[in-house]
């Protein structure tokens, strides 16, 4: 499922904490993600592979990726960033920095 994020217009992206909420849906969206998992651990499906994150672990998730985060632990918490496909488009000019 196509998921809007609703980002401020006058931001690049934002910034939140997650914690312990139980139930997800696939998704993807058209900005870039990235989780750093801050305690527990979590288990990601990314399209059709399982991936763990724990404390410590960052997650890319690219642009239009399916993703769902379908188990966690009760102590699970996260700070998640989005950023726009514009602001991405302005600071990755080089194809190494490129998605």
């Amino acid at each position: 499922m196509r998921q809007r994020l609703n980002l401020p217009a006058e931001l690049d992206g934002n910034l939140w904490h997650y914690h312990h909420r139980g139930r997800n849906a696939m998704h993807r969206h058209a900005e870039l993600e990235l989780n750093l998992a801050t305690s527990g651990s979590g288990l990601y499906l990314l399209e059709n592979r399982k991936y763990e994150i724990r404390r410590g672990d960052l997650l890319w998730l690219f642009p239009a990726q399916e993703h769902v985060l379908v188990e966690e632990s009760p102590d699970f918490e996260m700070w998640i960033g989005v950023f726009k496909p514009n602001a991405v488009r302005r600071t990755a000019t080089d194809a190494s920095a490129q998605i």
